[in-house]
């Protein structure tokens, strides 16, 4: 678990590097929000994964619109966290949903 410690120090200095640099709403805020989820993952901590992919989520929204494959990813990203949490139902909503922008 150490490494993914270090990593989310590293991953949170990207976060506020990409808000100094682009502002609050830009793809690179979106990444690296995506990225500290993917490490809270791996921590296990799955509320605060869950949170940094909706956040990413939001954001690439805005940026995107609803059928890019960016928003894509963060919907598959979220099922997974649900998944992993045994929320089967709202994980394959959001898989389905992740799908449905891929076709």
């Amino acid at each position: 678990k150490g490494k993914f410690v270090d990593c989310l120090f590293v991953r949170e200095r990207q976060l506020q590097a990409a808000k100094a640099i682009h502002g609050c709403d830009s793809p690179d805020v979106a990444a690296s929000l995506m990225n500290i989820g993917v490490v809270y993952q791996q921590l296990g901590k799955m509320d605060e994964a869950l949170a940094q992919h909706e956040e990413s989520l939001q954001i690439k929204l805005k940026i995107f619109g609803y059928n890019h494959p960016d928003v894509a990813k963060s919907l598959m990203n979220i099922g997974e966290v649900y998944r992993i949490m045994g929320k089967n139902k709202e994980a394959l909503a959001k898989q389905e949903e992740s799908l449905q922008i891929k076709l």
